[in-house]
């Protein structure tokens, strides 16, 4: 006779990922509500948001890790550099703090500081629809043309996607964040030229 449990068991598994995925997202949540954006909780902000793109295999090297680079300028970044050596996806992670805007397309997470805000356009201009995750606290941002823009709204952070920028770029921002965030399909690439009808 069949073993109902057995059946059971299956019948669960293929609602584990989810449940798992929605339990994440619900302590991401948490730990961001009780954040203080300057503080020591932005690298563990960082590393969150990361854990819920993909990336197309296409992004990455045979064996090389995932990228992230901080244009921070004048701005500490001390406690971002926490992320460097810890794994996200799999990969190692490799931290690059720079104070100019070159090489940025050589990363596969850009975080912008408030620093460059005159220098978004030109930024993402040179990212083009490379399979870089771009991230700034500068107000605006996602308006702009980045992908996810840190909102400070008292001791909590909110976001603001623009899911059509990362769609162009060929990265997949899962549920459990949209659905969290403000999200809009956004606007042309900054290197689009307008077209006439």
């Amino acid at each position: 006779m069949p073993n109902p449990s057995l059946y059971r068991s299956r019948a669960v598994r293929p609602l584990f990922p989810r449940l798992c995925c929605l339990y994440i997202g619900f302590l991401m949540i948490s730990q961001m509500a009780a954040a203080d954006p300057p503080g020591d909780y932005r690298a563990e902000i960082l590393h969150n948001l990361c854990k819920f793109v993909t990336w197309p295999e296409s992004a990455f090297q045979e064996g090389e890790g995932m990228n992230i680079r901080l244009l921070h300028g004048d701005e500490p970044i001390s406690d971002l550099m926490a992320l460097n050596g810890r794994k996200l996806h799999g990969k190692t992670i490799t931290i690059r703090g720079q104070v100019r805007g070159e090489g940025v397309e050589k990363g596969e997470v850009i975080f912008i500081s408030r620093g460059f805000a005159s220098s978004v356009s030109k930024i993402l201009k040179r990212l083009g629809n490379r399979p870089v995750l771009t991230i700034s606290d500068i107000p605006g941002f996602s308006r702009q043309g980045g992908m996810i823009e840190l909102i400070s709204a008292g001791e909590t952070v909110r976001f603001s996607i623009n899911l059509g920028a990362a769609r162009r770029a060929g990265l997949i921002i899962r549920a459990p964040l949209l659905q969290i965030a403000q999200v809009f399909e956004g606007l042309p690439p900054p290197n689009e030229e307008k077209r006439s009808p």
